[in-house]
């Protein structure tokens, strides 16, 4: 009995110094963690310049509409892409109310704000053509862009009734 308890005493002595060492690693581990939270910079108080292009002149960018974009329009400066499609798949200018301001849906809180200028649909995907101010331009899909203003989704009510 009496070794029992020295063993015992001896196990809970051992066990105690491991557990003490590991509470004063882990409290060193705190600090730096803490340390290395504060040095983040805050993204809500960095500098946000503006665009070289003012929106109201963006805005007036004149849109392509009324037919499927060629590539001679697009070496015109005419529309942002055009499509080379396969036999077989449909290809169709979509009547989008344009320019249209838009967020990347994925970052709806990013800086840039983005105007549709092109919109057509090739097969069951529908791609648009888009400027910025700061006279950057591009495509993406549709599904990827939300509305600016009122923060959704582009729908029905974006585009002309025929």
């Amino acid at each position: 009995m009496k070794f029992q308890f020295l063993r015992l005493v001896f196990l809970s002595m051992v066990f105690g110094a491991c557990s003490g060492n590991r509470a004063e690693s882990t409290q060193s581990e705190v600090v730096l963690t803490d340390a290395s939270i504060d040095s983040i910079p805050t993204v809500s108080n960095r500098e946000r310049p503006l665009p070289p292009i003012p929106y109201s002149q963006v805005m007036k960018t004149k849109p392509f509409t009324g037919k499927v974009a060629s590539k001679d329009d697009v070496q015109k400066n005419g529309a942002i892409f055009s499509f080379s499609p396969p036999k077989g798949n449909v290809q169709t200018a979509l009547p989008l109310k344009m320019p249209l301001m838009v967020f990347w849906d994925r970052h709806p809180n990013q800086d840039t704000i983005l105007f549709v200028i092109q919109c057509e649909r090739l097969g069951s995907d529908t791609m648009v053509g888009w400027v910025n101010g700061w006279g950057k331009s591009g495509m993406s899909p549709l599904r990827e862009l939300i509305h600016a203003q009122e923060q959704r989704r582009i729908d029905e009510r974006d585009f002309f009734k025929k």
